[in-house]
């Protein structure tokens, strides 16, 4: 009974200490929690497209697509199966079924 009752004192002693200790305990949880939800939302999109989808970005960055030019040479390899349909990226989300 007599460490409660000597942490409650000190909690109550030192309160902007015990604030400060608090909120960034508050802050630690959360931003675990968004953190996950982050990653979590991220990996969704792949987890739930095709397995046999087939994305090619360009070499220079992420924002410019690859040029019109490149969609023959896809078309052509010999490693598909099948004629991959190019479908260059529009700035509406659109799902397909």
């Amino acid at each position: 009974m007599f460490v409660p009752l000597l942490v409650l004192r000190n909690l109550f002693r030192h309160k902007l200490r015990t604030l400060l200790t608090a909120l960034g305990i508050i802050v630690a949880i959360a931003s675990f929690g968004l953190l996950r939800t982050v990653v979590d939302a991220w990996y969704a999109g792949a987890n739930a497209s095709s397995a046999a989808r087939l994305v090619t970005r360009s070499s220079v960055s992420l924002v410019f697509p690859l040029p019109l030019t490149y969609a023959q040479k896809i078309r052509h390899a010999t490693s598909f199966p099948s004629s991959p349909s190019i479908r260059r990226p529009t700035s509406r989300c659109t799902r397909s079924s």
